[in-house]
């Protein structure tokens, strides 16, 4: 824990009011919360005291699972600084505690915060922290301002209020960012109005009221406790079934002209599509889309996906007219976007942009720009194309507990 002390009057006030210390919190991970993928990188956290004592916490955490290169260029976590740090089963019961004990404050935490640390808990084999009170302090600004669509986002916030905010997407500096801004919404609306959104978490794993992430994993946590099911009986008294019930039982057979093939499927083949052509020679979206894939989306997601595990080189996606158009225009693009793809292709297109800079061509810069994928001088051709994925992937998690 560190010292430091911030002008927090009003979440002393919160907290005398709750009749518990307050902890603001946020996490940064490895993508959203319904990744299968989903591990955490980050935890930093701002606790206030009923008496006016402030503490905070913070510490990187190996995710033991893929870390993909855009995410780590959009937090700036890299996976080099977390490859020798403690997993999140040495820091479960410190979380656990912190849970249970306080008001649990965060921005956009009660769909990414809260089933996020769940879901991690459930992974390494610990117990779910006992109910407590959660207050997202997203609801609250919605509930109070009732701000335009799309105005819902932490900056937002902090601008309306007049609060500070050095930027998103590292944990402490969130952390500060809402804390600052909790305690400008308690000054201008008082305690009391904001404690009426502070709500009690959905930790005891019910399926109606746990979020996707959390449901996910206490299924495949239970599956794998769950004992094979005996093979059924082959006998002939099976053949008391009538064949209209066999009909019934037997599985459907795809429906021509869309929709047959799962969505898992249609992203497999997508993702074969692009890498036979790519294996062939250049990329060529209509061979692609010869080779099975559904559609130029589908082509474009199994792409991303692509790019993020190593599998497809940036400049083997690389239209050299695009990203030379991006480069002179980068600081244009990427101002106030946070990293996020699709402010920059709206930007880009108020800035009279061709049709071929797409959200493919923007991450192909995004990672270029890094320099993390070497990626060649425009017109080279990698002589190796294929990078392997992270080694955080292959980390196998750590047993069960208890």
């Amino acid at each position: 824990m560190s010292a430091g002390v911030l002008p927090l009057a009003g979440v002393e006030e919160l907290a005398r009011l709750a009749g518990r210390p307050v902890v603001i919190l946020d996490l940064e991970s490895t993508g959203f919360t319904n990744a299968k993928n989903f591990g955490i990188t980050e935890v930093a956290y701002w606790k206030v005291g009923p008496d006016g004592s402030q503490s905070s916490f913070e510490t990187l955490i190996n995710p033991e699972n893929y870390f993909p290169e855009d995410i780590q260029i959009l937090t700036g976590i890299r996976e080099h600084e977390v490859l020798d740090k403690r997993s999140f089963a040495q820091w479960a019961q410190h979380m656990r505690l912190v849970m249970e004990e306080c008001l649990f404050v965060g921005f956009n935490t009660r769909t990414s915060d809260i089933p996020g640390l769940c879901s991690q808990m459930i992974r390494y084999g610990f117990p779910l922290p006992k109910p407590a009170q959660a207050l997202d302090l997203r609801d609250a600004w919605r509930g109070i301002q009732k701000p335009e669509r799309g105005r819902g986002k932490l900056i937002d916030v902090a601008t309306h209020y007049g609060c500070p905010f050095s930027g998103a997407h590292r944990a402490m500096a969130d952390v500060k960012g809402t804390a600052m801004a909790l305690n400008a919404m308690i000054r201008a609306h008082g305690a009391q109005a904001i404690h009426e959104y502070a709500t009690a978490t959905h930790l005891n794993g019910k399926a109606s009221d746990a979020p996707a992430a959390l449901t996910r994993a206490q299924k495949e946590a239970a599956a794998a406790k769950k004992p094979a099911r005996a093979p059924r009986s082959t006998s002939l008294a099976s053949e008391s079934v009538s064949s209209s019930e066999r009909a019934a039982r037997a599985p459907r057979a795809p429906r021509v002209g869309g929709g047959g093939a799962s969505r898992a499927n249609q992203k497999q083949v997508a993702r074969e599509a692009v890498l036979k052509v790519l294996g062939a020679g250049a990329w060529d979206e209509q061979k692609a889309l010869a080779h099975g894939a559904e559609s130029a989306a589908a082509l474009s997601f199994a792409i991303a996906d692509l790019l993020n595990e190593g599998l497809v080189h940036p400049a083997q996606m690389a239209n050299q007219a695009a990203q030379r158009w991006l480069h002179e225009r980068w600081d244009a693009v990427s101002a106030d976007a946070n990293g996020y793809l699709k402010p920059m292709l709206q930007k880009a297109q108020e800035l009279g942009c061709a049709a071929h800079v797409d959200y493919i061509q923007l991450r192909v810069a995004i990672l270029t720009r890094a320099g993390a994928t070497h990626a060649p001088q425009p017109g080279a051709t990698p002589a190796n194309a294929a990078r392997p994925p992270s080694t955080l992937a292959f980390r196998p998690p750590l047993p069960g507990r208890g």
